[in-house]
């Protein structure tokens, strides 16, 4: 038995996981054979393809370095805080 936060977790995790192999899928499968219909070269098929997974990965690298600068400030302004507990 798990706690209704546990729970609730679970079921984002299995929902985002559902959704994000339907965009993958749907982006390997169907968008290079349409844009290969559409008379593309290989380079921008390649391009097209990989562009998706360019920006996830950049957007993990600026989520990481958010919650860094976040955690910074929030220890700075806890240092110089007058209210320090004793």
């Amino acid at each position: 038995m798990t706690d209704e936060p546990t729970q609730t977790s679970l079921s984002g995790m299995a929902s985002e996981g559902v959704l994000s192999s339907t965009m993958r899928g749907a982006g390997e499968s169907y968008l290079s054979a349409y844009v290969l219909y559409l008379n593309a070269t290989a380079a921008e098929v390649g391009l097209l393809v990989t562009f998706p997974a360019l920006l996830g990965s950049f957007a993990q690298v600026l989520a990481r370095a958010g919650r860094s600068a976040a955690a910074r400030a929030y220890h700075s302004s806890s240092r110089n805080s007058p209210h320090r507990g004793s």
